[in-house]
């Protein structure tokens, strides 16, 4: 009913994913992640017009254990791995399970308009990112504050090989540039999709970094990085 509230505003579901869990009688209920976009973006990303557009992401679970999440999301395009965007002026719009189910999905609705405001705010800064220019050491500092997101316990303390400086290292030549929006793509595209490899001293293996499939955990390294950017844009 939700979906079918927000197909009727002109979103449409471009991507779903489900969190595992190894009991049988939960499957159908877990945690799950819906990413919409407005039918206008999804026929203009058919004309090469743009390399990234807003979405809504939709955090649901079926049995109620968590309120329906609407945030802010950019799909872009080059590299496909959508992100998830925040700031301290804006979160997350949350609905409760509670009432009838055309109750929730109105709410949901009216939720999907401050977020979709929200996501043109952060397209707008998109293009202010591209205008700022990261000298090497601040894209450094960038790196080990993203390093220690993706790869820290929860003392900060990380043990992988990978080195921070390799979180830089751009994947395509599009993405090759000093301003914070490259950077930030760059950092954010090689802590989701992994890929990474280096040599570990310990058990005199080479290791590679897997892509990051937690839903809870690309939630969390997503609205991390945007802020850290968020902050970087502030003081270069």
């Amino acid at each position: 009913k939700v979906v079918d509230a927000l197909r009727k505003e002109g979103f449409a579901v471009v991507s779903a994913q489900q969190k595992r869990t190894n009991n049988l009688s939960k499957r159908a209920f877990t945690t799950h992640l819906l990413r919409l976009r407005h039918v206008n973006d999804i026929n203009n990303a058919n004309t090469g017009k743009a390399d990234s557009f807003g979405e809504l992401v939709l955090k649901n679970a079926n049995d109620g254990a968590a309120s329906y999440q609407l945030l802010s999301g950019i799909f872009r395009i080059v590299c496909t791995n959508g992100l998830i965007a925040a700031d301290e002026m804006f979160d997350s719009v949350r609905v409760r399970h509670s009432g009838s189910f055309e109750s929730v999905a109105n709410k949901v609705v009216d939720g999907t308009f401050r977020v979709i405001s929200e996501t043109e705010r952060m397209l707008e800064k998109r293009d202010a990112w591209s205008q700022v220019q990261m000298p090497r050491d601040a894209q450094i500092a960038f790196a080990e504050a993203a390093h220690v997101i993706r790869f820290g316990d929860s003392e900060g303390k990380t043990e992988t090989p990978i080195k921070p400086v390799q979180l830089l290292e751009p994947r395509r030549s599009g993405d090759v540039g000093d301003d914070l929006w490259r950077t930030f793509n760059r950092v954010q595209e090689a802590c989701i999709k992994g890929g990474l490899s280096a040599y570990n001293r310990k058990t005199n293996r080479r290791m590679t970094t897997k892509n990051v499939t937690s839903l809870d955990s690309d939630v969390k390294i997503n609205l991390a990085l945007w802020k850290i950017a968020d902050y970087f844009a502030k003081q270069v």
